[in-house]
């Protein structure tokens, strides 16, 4: 059944107004999401291009976690013929940091990622008789390096337009206490509906240009994706 408009309350235009032009905007940021989407994810260029030596280490342990993360990277490093000639030992306890320090004073990292290979394991060229194993081990290195790079990664439901009253504060706290986040890499990860989700990442977006992180595009993903066989690729293609 219709109903006058005359008998609406007094004001609601104005408010569908708003509403038709938060829809306007979040529609068209909606269809750009969709395209970068498409055109690929820069984010292994941009690691590789803010890649570099660093001479100085705070005293932080390295979580477990990460370390895994680190070393599950220089295991998928690529060999060639595929035969796998490097070994990688995590030094973590501090009477092995003792016994490296006379060889290198390691800038004071809490932990030490160790490369090494068997030159009897690695491929050798026939036609020249050069031997990859050298090769294999800086391959491997270099995935070790990329993947020690710190992360930041915002994880919510998006119920209604933006991201839940407690990540908001959440924001609003790092911002009061000022702990130094520039040059470090930052993403997010939401759910729901689709519903104006693109406000939401665009709200992370620009508080992570405020806190001088540097962002990498989010995954937006529906409730119901993890279910399905395309949802779950989306995922791990993200990660």
């Amino acid at each position: 059944m219709k109903k006058d408009t005359k008998d609406m309350p007094k004001g609601v235009f104005k408010y569908l107004g708003d509403i038709s032009r938060i829809h306007h905007r979040a529609a068209f940021a909606d269809v750009q999401q969709k395209i970068d989407k498409h055109k690929g994810s820069n984010t292994f260029l941009e690691l590789a291009t803010n890649r570099f030596s660093c001479r100085e280490f705070n005293h932080h342990p390295v979580s477990s976690f990460k370390l895994a993360k680190i070393l599950e990277a220089a295991r998928v490093a690529p060999s060639a013929k595929n035969i796998q000639p490097v070994h990688v030992w995590a030094l973590t306890s501090e009477d092995a940091l003792a016994r490296i320090r006379p060889i290198h004073t390691m800038f004071n990292a809490p932990v030490v990622i160790m490369v090494g290979y068997k030159l009897s394991e690695g491929w050798t060229r026939a036609c020249d008789g050069k031997n990859w194993a050298e090769t294999d081990a800086t391959i491997a290195g270099t995935h070790i390096a990329l993947a020690a790079a710190d992360l930041i990664l915002f994880c919510y439901p998006v119920y209604t337009f933006l991201v839940p009253a407690q990540l908001h504060r959440f924001i609003e706290l790092m911002k009061e206490k000022g702990p130094d986040l520039s040059g470090k890499y930052a993403t997010q990860v939401s759910t729901s509906k689709h519903f104006y989700d693109v406000t939401a990442h665009q709200f992370i977006q620009d508080n992570c240009g405020d806190l001088g992180l540097k962002y990498i595009r989010g995954l937006s993903a529906d409730m119901d994706d993890l279910l399905h066989e395309k949802g779950q690729k989306e995922a791990l293609d993200f990660f």
